[in-house]
């Protein structure tokens, strides 16, 4: 599996907006639901334009996306699309975030959850500050905090040849690749 994540095009606005809902749609919302809560959830490529949105591929197909707001400090978006959840993409992009986030001078990441991913966020290391009422879907979300390592800066500047190997490992062995990364991330 190679995974790749570059700067979203505005042309990908579409794309991006059916990710998000495919996203949401895996933790079993139904289709009323999702269609309801769409044109919350429309990309925009103005969106595009005024925030960090990095598309993520792997194996050549556009799978996810997500989005920093630097003034607020915010992990705006994260969704992959469900055939990827699960298989170290989600934790590649999230690492990734970070890296971009560092760079950009942020110190930490703000994070509106779902409710669904909260789990992974905690296990990425974020911790729960509180929650956010969203009007758009009426409930609470988890308001969570992530402190950016001060070595994940260095990410970016990690030979290529090992973030490939990294890419292709995490096909065979998401967790043990995961590791690997974040053990790469420590040492520089």
């Amino acid at each position: 599996m190679k995974i790749e994540i570059r700067d979203a095009l505005e042309a990908e606005a579409g794309a991006l907006s059916d990710i998000r809902v495919r996203s949401k749609g895996h933790w079993g919302y139904s289709h009323e639901k999702l269609e309801a809560w769409r044109p919350a959830m429309i990309v925009t490529a103005d969106c595009i334009r005024k925030s960090s949105v990095r598309s993520i591929i792997v194996d050549g197909d556009l799978v996810g996306f997500y989005a920093l707001k630097k003034e607020e400090g915010l992990l705006d978006h994260l969704w992959l699309v469900p055939e990827a959840i699960g298989k170290g993409v989600g934790r590649f992009a999230f690492t990734h975030a970070g890296s971009v986030a560092r760079s950009l001078g942020m110190e930490t990441l703000l994070i509106i959850s779902d409710a669904d991913a909260e789990g992974f966020y905690l296990k990425m290391g974020a911790r729960k500050i509180g929650e956010f009422y969203s009007p758009d879907q009426n409930r609470m979300l988890p308001k969570l905090l992530f402190r950016i390592p001060e070595e994940l800066n260095k990410t970016t500047a990690a030979n290529s040849s090992e973030r490939r190997r990294l890419a292709q490992d995490l096909r065979s062995s998401p967790p043990k690749a995961a590791a690997e990364f974040d053990s790469l991330v420590r040492r520089k």
